[in-house]
């Protein structure tokens, strides 16, 4: 929901994190003046006080997993609603909007302090489910692109121009060392076609 928590995952020291999608009235990037409208990553102590913030200029932090000291969060990029938005490319009329960010992100933070330790590009337009292995070694998470092809169409109302999004979508699953370096991408579109 814009301007308000998103995900919730229980962190390994005990403490809370949640994700906040702030967006303004016209569906895009909130500033980050307003602690409403930011797009932030939020660490809550047992006793419900916000421990740090980690806010981002660039696209939307979405689901989050903890293992030990570190916490990876997925930054979803704000590229696909644009373009779905405009029919054009970015919005408005191909223009590149405010903060915009053309793919998703996985970004690794410090857990007692929300300090960024890195950040990798994923490849694709929004990343789902960061998986830990057992050790804490290795994380998975799966990428879906949506494409060009996941525009609206351009007719009145944007109605009948493409199909469904079932038919646009491709899958991966990237896997990362536990400091942020891909080491393999399989692309599971290339093995079958998603149908409708």
């Amino acid at each position: 929901m814009p301007n308000g928590t998103g995900m919730v995952v229980l962190a390994s020291d005990g403490s809370l994190l949640v994700t906040q999608m702030g967006m303004s009235m016209m569906g895009g990037p909130g500033g980050s003046g307003s602690a409403s409208l930011q797009r932030a990553f939020v660490d809550l102590g047992s006793n419900g006080q916000e421990r740090w913030r980690a806010t981002f200029t660039q696209g939307w932090p979405m689901m989050a997993a903890s293992n030990g000291d570190l916490v990876v969060v997925v930054v979803m990029n704000n590229a696909f609603m644009w373009r779905s938005m405009s029919g054009s490319g970015w919005f408005p009329w191909g223009n590149q909007p405010q903060g915009g960010v053309e793919h998703a992100a996985l970004v690794g933070l410090d857990l007692a302090t929300g300090t960024q330790r890195w950040l990798t590009t994923l490849p694709g337009d929004m990343g789902s489910l960061p998986q830990y292995t057992t050790d804490g070694s290795r994380l998975y998470v799966s990428v879906t692109d949506f494409g060009q092809a996941g525009m609206m169409g351009s007719s009145s109302m944007r109605q009948g121009d493409t199909g469904g999004w079932a038919t646009q979508m491709t899958n991966k699953v990237v896997a990362l060392t536990r400091g942020g370096t891909v080491l393999w991408t399989l692309d599971l579109s290339q093995s079958g076609r998603m149908m409708p």
